[in-house]
C-alpha cells in the first residue's frame, strides 16, 4: 500500500493540445515531460508542454487515477474547466458549438450500427452438435 498525496494534472502544450496524468509530485513530473527523458510520456515527442492548466491533490493513488482516466473521457472544454475550478487555471469561456462529446450510450449505440451481432452460442450447443456429426459419420462409416 502506498501513502501519501497524488495529484491529477492537466497540461497545455505549445500547441494548445491538452495532457492529463497523475502523479505523487507534479511539478518533478512537469519537468520529465519537458526535458524529453526516457521517463517523458510519449504524447510529448512530438510536442512540448507550455504549463500546467490544473492540479488537484489526492490522498491515494487510486483517487488520483480514476480522476485521470474520467478527465481523459471529457472534451477539452470540459478538462479547461476543471483546471479552472480545481486548479485556478485561466477561464475557459463559454462551450464552443462543436464542443460537444457524445454521449458513451451514444457512441456504443453508433459503434453497433455498422456492425452485425455476433450470434451468442452455448457451449453445451457446440458439444451437441459435435457428437451428432460423429453419431452421423460413425452411421455412414457403416453402412459403407
Amino acid at each position: 500500500m502506498t501513502f501519501g498525496t497524488f495529484w491529477t494534472y492537466v497540461i497545455e502544450c505549445d500547441d494548445g493540445s491538452l495532457y492529463t496524468g497523475s502523479a505523487a509530485d507534479p511539478g518533478k513530473r512537469y519537468e520529465d515531460h519537458a526535458s524529453g527523458t526516457s521517463r517523458a510520456a510519449r504524447y510529448f515527442r512530438g510536442r512540448r508542454p507550455a504549463r500546467i492548466l490544473g492540479k488537484r491533490e489526492y490522498d491515494s493513488r487510486a483517487e488520483a487515477y480514476r480522476m485521470e482516466l474520467a478527465l481523459k473521457k471529457m472534451s477539452p472544454w470540459e478538462k479547461r474547466l476543471w483546471a479552472h475550478v480545481e486548479g485556478g487555471g485561466p477561464d475557459p469561456g463559454p462551450r464552443p458549438e462543436g464542443d460537444r462529446r457524445p454521449s458513451p450510450r451514444r457512441r456504443r449505440a453508433k459503434a453497433k450500427a455498422g456492425t452485425p451481432k455476433p450470434r451468442k452460442v452455448r457451449l453445451k450447443t457446440i458439444l451437441k452438435n459435435v457428437e451428432q456429426e460423429m453419431a452421423e459419420r460413425l452411421r455412414a462409416e457403416r453402412e459403407e
